[in-house]
């Protein structure tokens, strides 16, 4: 069981602050194991990321001319980036809505800290949770919750 929870690191353009009661609520959204699930991408909606991710590969360019900011995978982080990614397939696909909270990585679960990563999906019409990123529902799990805090990371313990 966990009984806190910290922030552990502050991704770029990270903003806001995270309340106790913020705090209880992913403590309890953890302890109790309600994950709320998603699905991955389908082909019906493959054309549009693919799109969106060679929109954002040209941002990055534009904003980060000098310097490529790249993933663990090699690939410019920008284009991958789960809020912008969501930010920008809510701009396409009208009535979607963007989705904020946690992932949590399959394998560390049970273990004595486990990290919660700020994370964005997308709900489609169907009221579904569609994870556009490769950090898929087979490696992770998804916590949903709006905190104070957007692009913070935290450490539950």
């Amino acid at each position: 069981m966990y009984t806190q929870i910290k922030e552990y690191r502050c991704n770029q353009n990270s903003y806001g602050q995270i309340l106790e009661k913020d705090k209880a609520e992913i403590l309890a959204l953890l302890n109790s194991s309600k994950y709320t699930p998603r699905e991955t991408v389908s082909e019906d909606y493959e054309t549009d990321r693919a799109g969106i991710i060679n929109e954002l590969e040209k941002e990055a360019y534009e904003l980060y001319p000098s310097e490529e900011p790249r993933d663990q995978q090699g690939r410019l982080s920008y284009p991958h980036n789960c809020h912008s990614l969501a930010r920008k397939m809510k701009e396409r696909r009208q009535g979607w809505e963007i989705v904020r909270g946690y992932a949590i990585e399959q394998s560390s679960l049970g273990s004595v800290s486990i990290q919660l990563i700020s994370h964005s999906v997308i709900k489609n019409e169907l009221g579904m949770l569609v994870e556009l990123t490769p950090f898929g529902p087979e490696s992770s799990v998804f916590i949903e919750h709006t905190t104070g805090k957007f692009g913070i990371d935290l450490i539950a313990s």
